[in-house]
């Protein structure tokens, strides 16, 4: 298991419409973006060069999909 970073909830992700995330990870630093607009940044003090990112899905929307992952 890993470590929680960072997590915000998303006041404008409205089911049923498509919204575009971007995570982006140079060293120990990573910025997430909804939208285009800023969510947080944070800074691992003890970065790993590989790992898992997650999603957490509230049960009144009971499904998400996700299409478009890029790895650069």
């Amino acid at each position: 298991p890993g470590e929680v970073l960072a997590s915000r909830q998303i006041a404008n992700a409205v089911p049923g419409e498509w919204h575009r995330v971007e995570v982006r990870v140079a060293g120990g630093d990573i910025e997430v973006n909804f939208d285009g607009e800023p969510v947080f940044a944070v800074t691992d003090a003890n970065p790993h060069r590989e790992g898992r990112i997650g999603w957490d899905v509230p049960l009144h929307v009971a499904e998400a999909g996700v299409r478009g992952v890029r790895v650069a």
